[in-house]
């Protein structure tokens, strides 16, 4: 409880109590809001040593109990210290010293934070109180015209929430901690009331330079300078710009109006010279047109000489003109009254201490505190939850993906990101940011400045951008990789098979190729991304390096076949089927396969460039090899023929011992062996014809001869 609270208060219980006609004013007319006020409780408590602020988790409960759904009007008063902002408030309240805010008569500042009353008043009874119900309101003294007010239904009406701040310029506090006080009563009020003591002076408006920041990172400004009776949700997630009420007290100066010095004060003045300073003048007043949707002047008659004794005058004692003002102004600040939105979405008791907690929070980023800060603070949240809803978007690309299908998703959850971030982020995009470096006396001109020259690059979209940014150069790394990793195995594939083909049984330069062919277009198929044209190329080099291996094997291998070819060529026809023609064929292939190569004849140089050698016998070789089962059918065939000729002569000479072993002479035997190796000649037929000779060789002559030639 606030020093100067007494009764139980002061003893430190917090509880509800009848308000007795010692401790109130206890007017005739209207009587108090309530039978049984709360007392106020603190929501925000100075850090002790710094200018930083903290939440305080009373005030938070007691605004987090309230009923979830139901709307709030904070009604915030700011100004100097000891200017009468607490005796203000329980004015309006109804409540005495005691039972209030805490009222003090020293040179110290009574009121440390900010403070709040328990317990909301609901609209309908505060205009009530003040004897004028219903939403209609009297204009303030020197003020011809109604205030407008703010209608609501009954399901709507706002309740109000009185809250009281430290005063500016206190003894012993920095211009960081007056503008973090101000920061947060104006962003937190749906009317703000500016207590002024006896005149408007112009460093009166300068003590709000902090406005301009505000109202250019946090306010939406389409709403300025509208009716107070402007509801509409802010069509971002802006702060909608409340009402500010210019209350000037102990008012007994003549001249002009209130209204008329208060909108003097926020005119622009001419700088046809562009001074700097003039223009950081103009600018704060720009900003708290923006930061009020209506700026209304309202004036108070002193309401005793004996300012120390207020506390304990009954409100018979105080000045008519007083109370009359008073009256008017209850009438003002309900009708001005409006539920506070952020972005449409209208706040409730637990919503306003989210809120509160988040502005602290903000305020305390830096040490300095900026509307730059609090933005940055509000979004960084959104921003994580954006980078990585894009993150999300790009890693549901199969990777690795060609990098125009990669480059298309980028675009798209980029586009996606950007759009959700903002509709989603806290203030005005591109705002408030040129002022962020300086505070205090320096954010004067920094801020109006920056309000009167040119929009400022919005740091919160660059920043966004640069995560992007990284995300995307992620994204393309881990493509690459895949795509690597992908071709790398395929043409690795592709190697293994030509190197495969290679050392097969039977070579073929067909196969080869056709084995390359279906492995090519599996790797067009599966090497995707930006690893494609390296591992293209790599793959068409390891190509030409196994055909060019494959070729020289393939020849080599061809050559040596058709060379063991001829010398079986040659042992067969000379030694198991006597047979002459094919003993020379062998001999003429075994001669032009050796000598050929040495000779080094043609235009080629090599034996294998001719034609007669690409043309015949690859080709020959490749029309067998198409078929492999030709191969087992001859070799099958060749082995019976062998097996034949060979079980014959077996016969034959095991015929020949046997004669031999029974007393023969053994040449019939050896006419049978003899027999056996030659074969028939057709009836009619010369024995000794040349064609038979070179046919069937010496087997072909006269059994007669062969004895001559055995004896």
């Amino acid at each position: 409880m606030k020093a100067g609270q007494g009764g139980a208060g002061r003893a430190g219980k917090r509880r509800r109590r009848a308000v007795t006609p010692a401790l109130c004013f206890n007017p005739p007319s209207p009587p108090p809001l309530s039978p049984h006020p709360s007392p106020s409780a603190r929501l925000v408590r100075p850090v002790p040593g710094s200018s930083l602020l903290e939440a305080d988790a009373e005030g938070l409960a007691l605004l987090r109990a309230l009923p979830p759904g139901a709307p709030v009007a904070p009604v915030v008063v700011i100004g100097p210290y000891r200017s009468g902002k607490s005796f203000l408030l329980n004015q309006l309240l109804g409540v005495g010293c005691a039972s209030g805010f805490g009222v003090g008569h020293t040179r110290s500042t009574q009121t440390r934070g900010v403070w709040m009353w328990s317990e909301p008043v609901e609209r309908a009874a505060f205009l009530a109180s003040a004897g004028r119900p219903g939403s209609g309101g009297e204009g303030p003294p020197g003020d011809d015209s109604a205030a407008s007010t703010t209608t609501s239904t009954p399901a709507t009406a706002p309740r109000l929430l009185f809250i009281d701040t430290e005063g500016f310029e206190s003894a012993g506090q920095a211009d960081a901690y007056d503008d973090r006080i101000f920061a947060l009563a104006t962003v937190l009020s749906s009317v703000l009331v500016y207590n002024l003591p006896e005149a408007l002076r112009e460093s009166d408006v300068e003590k709000l330079s902090f406005a301009a920041q505000l109202a250019d990172a946090l306010y939406d400004g389409s709403s300025a300078g509208g009716g107070a009776g402007a509801t509409d949700p802010a069509p971002t997630n802006a702060v909608a710009p409340g009402a500010m009420v210019w209350l000037i007290q102990r008012d007994f100066l003549g001249g002009p109006s209130a209204q008329e010095a208060l909108d003097a004060a926020l005119a622009p003045v001419p700088n046809p010279g562009g001074d700097a300073g003039i223009a950081a003048v103009n600018g704060v007043r720009a900003a708290l047109r923006v930061v009020a949707r209506t700026s209304t002047a309202a004036s108070l008659a002193q309401p005793h000489l004996d300012r120390t004794a207020l506390c304990e005058l009954g409100d018979a004692a105080l000045a008519p003109a007083y109370r009359a003002g008073r009256e008017r102004l209850k009438t003002l600040v309900g009708g001005l009254a409006a539920p506070k939105r952020i972005g449409g979405k209208v706040l409730d008791g637990p919503g306003l201490a989210d809120l509160v907690e988040q502005l602290v929070g903000a305020l305390n980023a830096r040490e300095v505190p900026s509307a730059g800060a609090i933005l940055a603070h509000f979004n960084r949240d959104l921003g994580h939850t954006v980078v990585g809803e894009y993150e999300a978007a790009l890693r549901a690309v199969p990777l690795p993906a060609p990098e125009a299908g990669l480059e298309a998703a980028h675009v798209a959850a980029q586009a996606a990101a950007l759009a959700h971030f903002a509709r989603a982020r806290f203030g005005r995009a591109g705002g408030g940011w040129g002022g962020q470096g300086g505070g205090g006396s320096e954010k004067k001109g920094k801020a109006g400045g920056d309000a009167a020259g040119g929009a400022s690059p919005d740091p919160l979209a660059s920043a966004l951008a640069a995560d992007i940014a990284t995300a995307w150069s992620a994204a393309r790394d881990r493509n690459e990789l895949a795509s690597s990793r992908s071709c790398s195995a395929l043409a690795a594939t592709c190697e293994d098979g030509m190197e495969a083909e290679g050392r097969a049984a039977l070579p073929s330069m067909g196969r080869f190729a056709a084995r390359y062919a279906a492995c090519r277009s599996a790797f067009e198929a599966g090497c995707v991304g930006p690893a494609a044209p390296d591992a293209s190329a790599r793959l068409d080099r390891a190509h030409d390096r196994e055909l060019g291996r494959f070729t020289a094997s393939y020849n080599d291998r061809l050559a040596s076949a058709l060379t063991g070819g001829a010398l079986a060529a040659i042992v067969a026809g000379r030694f198991l089927f006597r047979a002459g023609l094919l003993e020379g064929c062998g001999w003429a292939a075994f001669a032009v396969l050796q000598l050929y190569p040495r000779a080094r004849w043609g235009p080629g140089g090599s034996m294998y460039e001719t034609r007669w050698w690409s043309g015949g016998v690859v080709r020959g070789w490749e029309a067998v090899a198409r078929f492999p089962a030709v191969w087992v059918l001859a070799g099958v065939g060749v082995a019976l023929l062998v097996l034949v000729r060979c079980g014959r002569r077996v016969r034959a000479r095991r015929a020949a011992a046997a004669r031999r072993r029974r007393g023969g002479s053994g040449k019939g035997g050896d006419d049978a062996l003899a027999a056996v190796d030659r074969p028939r000649r057709p009836p009619g037929r010369p024995a000794a014809s040349i064609a038979s000779r070179l046919l069937y060789g010496a087997s072909a002559r006269p059994a007669a001869a062969d004895r001559d030639l055995e004896v």
